[in-house]
């Protein structure tokens, strides 16, 4: 998917745990009609049944101590927007879990628009606690204003939590002068609870993504290389996050240094799987090595070539005031980079070219890619045609 965070990411729907940070489940979005025929889809629809799938997989990895009575032995799912839902809630409920979901878009059999209406003049730290039915199933919706502006809404079992006044949110903000204030301002506890845990799987991603970043480390085009790459990251950072959980000592140990130390640990106490008796020695004459090489054009390597450095004479010139013509000088001829130009619609000079396509690319010194994106492609991008839109600006199709 192009709007992933990562060009050509694979979009997943996640569950972690909120005391470890660790991802429980993912469930892979293969289209519209591959969804359908999932599990629980002719019934609830497609959002609804990733909500469930993932909520059956993660109840089943909950930690629970001995002493617990079965009511508490339930687990409490929190989920954003995309999952939350009046029938998503009524269907956690049904199986015996407790959840508390934010409603925003699918606000089918909620009141969200009548809270938005009533508490639209109320002041910053309010909140409208409603009861009700929905398939025989009690819930209770509440709306929370935590601002001058904002009302957020949420649907939630009555196991999930209370609508006491609990920890009170913390908005700091400057003044005039540029001193920093804090204000105090109060919500329920259920409320408390729900965004305290719920940027576990944003802080998993944020980790994976951009600290770790193993997509940008293996470059490809091949959709099961880079699904076997993404879960590679998901497997480290879960890595990382338990042994910082149960040890001290890690606490401040980043994702890419714990990388480091997770990878010589595995190369160096992995026993091999043969012998190196065991393997045989097979020669490569050079005749067939070459046929091989040179067998047509298409199978010539992307090879980086230097522009030559071009010398003008002195009759080229321009002469001084004196009279006498300046000396000989020399500069490096440059080229458009195709990548920055058709890609990023930016026009960079680079004096790098490949020798197959005959195109320009950055430097690897620079801190682009475009050498081992035009690698991995194996050649330059399409050209894309210029658009002069109604405002006069050139845009790039």
């Amino acid at each position: 998917m192009k709007r992933k965070p990562k060009p050509l990411g694979t979009e997943f729907k996640c569950i972690a745990d909120s005391k470890t940070g660790v991802m429980i489940a993912l469930d892979i979005c293969e289209g519209k009609e591959a969804m359908s025929k999932k599990e629980l889809s002719k019934e609830l629809g497609n959002s609804a049944s990733t909500t469930l799938r993932l909520i059956e997989e993660g109840k089943h990895h909950a930690n629970y101590d001995s002493e617990h009575s079965d009511e508490q032995r339930k687990s409490i799912f929190m989920a954003d927007s995309w999952f939350g839902s009046v029938k998503v809630a009524a269907e956690v409920q049904k199986r015996g879990q407790h959840c508390c979901m934010n409603v925003k878009t699918n606000t089918k059999h909620s009141p969200k628009r009548w809270i938005d209406n009533k508490m639209k003049d109320f002041p910053g730290g309010t909140w409208i606690t409603l009861k009700g039915e929905y398939q025989d199933e009690e819930l209770y919706f509440i709306g929370y204003k935590y601002n001058k502006r904002k009302i957020l809404s949420f649907v939630f079992t009555s196991g999930a939590g209370t609508v006491e006044p609990g920890v009170p949110y913390e908005a700091k903000f400057p003044d005039k002068f540029g001193n920093l204030h804090v204000r105090k301002i109060g919500r329920p506890a259920i409320i408390g609870r729900f965004f305290q845990c719920s940027n576990c799987v944003d802080c998993h991603n944020q980790s994976r993504q951009h600290d770790l970043a193993l997509e940008e480390c293996w470059v490809t085009t091949d959709a099961y290389f880079r699904l076997s790459t993404t879960i590679i990251g998901f497997t480290v950072t879960d890595a990382w996050k338990l042994t910082k959980y149960h040890s001290k000592r890690w606490a401040k140990e980043r994702v890419v240094a714990f990388s480091n130390r997770l990878a010589f640990s595995l190369l160096h106490n992995l026993k091999p799987a043969i012998s190196p008796m065991d393997i045989i020695e097979v020669p490569l004459s050079v005749e067939s090595y070459e046929s091989s090489v040179t067998k047509s054009d298409s199978e010539i390597m992307h090879t980086k070539e230097r522009l030559p450095v071009i010398k003008t004479k002195p009759a080229d010139c321009v002469s001084t005031r004196s009279g006498r013509s300046a000396g000989s000088k020399s500069y490096t001829k440059q080229i458009r980079c195709v990548w920055c130009s058709r890609v990023h619609g930016v026009i960079r000079k680079t004096s790098l070219k490949c020798a197959k396509c005959g195109v320009g690319f950055c430097s690897e010194r620079t801190g682009r890619n475009c050498w081992l994106m035009h690698i991995q492609n194996h050649g330059p991008p399409p050209a894309k045609r210029l658009k002069e839109n109604s405002r006069g600006i050139i845009e790039l199709l």
